[in-house]
């Protein structure tokens, strides 16, 4: 989510279909109020709702007819897998709505955290403060990566969603709460190969296309060197600082929001996307990306081990490039030409720095 918000038109249909769709969630619930999020995903909408108990701040996230849902029902069944199972600082889901005629479904109306996401872009946000948020992310990454849920390689979706019959990769923790993994692999080296393969492939006719014999020169070379035999976590992949809730006064992170692109993965592959994601496109020796970077691993090893010696910090390289090349792929969606050639060059130089 960003910070971003319009005024919602509570009156004609929209209003109309945001109260069908709370009453479908909470029986007895009424809208006192609601206004759109632009999120860059499916339809988002802050509600305040008037329950028996007083009024309620939630967030009602439905399918739009552009992303026809994208994983918004393995979202809500993995937020509350989270809110039992860890003290990560994710939202309460409140009720969930896989189908129905007459609204677009899935649809889930959740808790609204606390506190405001950090800009999309927050290289404004001083040094020190974002390492404090860096070692809240490490440690509930942490306790993510703990959860023994998955044995496979994939993304994760509805038991529904998967292949007929076929819950591989599973374990009964997914199963109890009805996710599994979609085409599953059972080897990290195989999956992280066809993620790479898929990104390049989508750089090949874009901006970038020009990079991609160098970009796979470079992981092709790295994947043969390494060991890269991992063990599979559940990753949150997308670490946006759009997608972290914070109390800037207090320096506290209130919330993990949108886990739409969860995936299982190596464990270290989803730090280097945390560290991606804080660092932005700081350089690979700049002060501010050791700093957020240390402070990440120190709140990681306050749960779980992590290594510290050269081959890890080899594939975390590797692991960086094949992420960057995947946010190449995104950024070429969403350049518009007024930033177009100062982002392309930003996103050139650092692809330099890590080839």
């Amino acid at each position: 989510m960003t910070v971003d918000e319009q005024v919602w038109e509570s009156d004609g249909a929209a209003g109309s279909d945001i109260e069908e769709m709370i009453a479908a969630v909470t029986d007895g619930w009424t809208v006192r109020s609601a206004s759109a999020i632009d999120d860059g995903g499916n339809e988002t909408v802050t509600v305040t709702a008037e329950t028996a108990d007083g009024p309620r701040e939630c967030v009602l996230k439905a399918t739009d007819e552009e992303s026809g849902g994208g994983n918004l029902a393995a979202e809500a069944k993995l937020l509350r897998l989270l809110g039992a199972e860890t003290a990560v600082p994710v939202p309460e889901v409140y009720g969930v709505v896989p189908d129905h005629p007459d609204l677009p479904t899935p649809l889930y109306l959740m808790e609204r955290v606390d506190g405001d996401p950090l800009p999309t872009d927050a290289s404004a946000i001083p040094d020190d403060e974002m390492a404090e948020y860096a070692r809240q992310v490490g440690r509930s990454i942490a306790e993510v990566h703990d959860i023994d849920a998955f044995d496979g390689y994939g993304p994760v979706v509805v038991a529904e969603h998967a292949e007929p019959g076929d819950l591989g990769g599973t374990r009964p923790l997914a199963r109890e709460y009805g996710l599994a993994l979609y085409d599953p692999r059972d080897s990290w080296a195989s999956q992280l190969s066809a993620t790479a393969e898929r990104m390049l492939d989508g750089l090949a006719d874009g901006r970038f296309g020009d990079q991609v014999p160098d970009l796979r020169a470079a992981i092709d070379r790295r994947q043969r060197r390494l060991d890269l035999s991992g063990s599979p976590a559940i990753a949150r992949v997308d670490h946006n600082p759009g997608n972290l809730a914070v109390d800037r006064e207090s320096r506290s992170v209130t919330g993990l929001l949108d886990w739409g692109l969860v995936r299982t993965t190596d464990r270290e592959y989803d730090l280097a996307c945390a560290e991606q994601g804080l660092c932005g496109l700081s350089s690979l020796g700049s002060k501010r990306r050791e700093c957020i970077r240390s402070e990440l691993y120190e709140g990681y090893r306050e749960v779980r081990g992590l290594p510290a010696d050269e081959a890890f910090d080899a594939r975390r390289r590797l692991y960086v490039l094949i992420f960057h090349t995947a946010n190449m792929n995104w950024a070429s969606g969403w350049i518009t030409p007024d930033i177009a050639e100062e982002v392309e060059q930003e996103f050139r130089e650092f692809a330099a720095e890590l080839l």
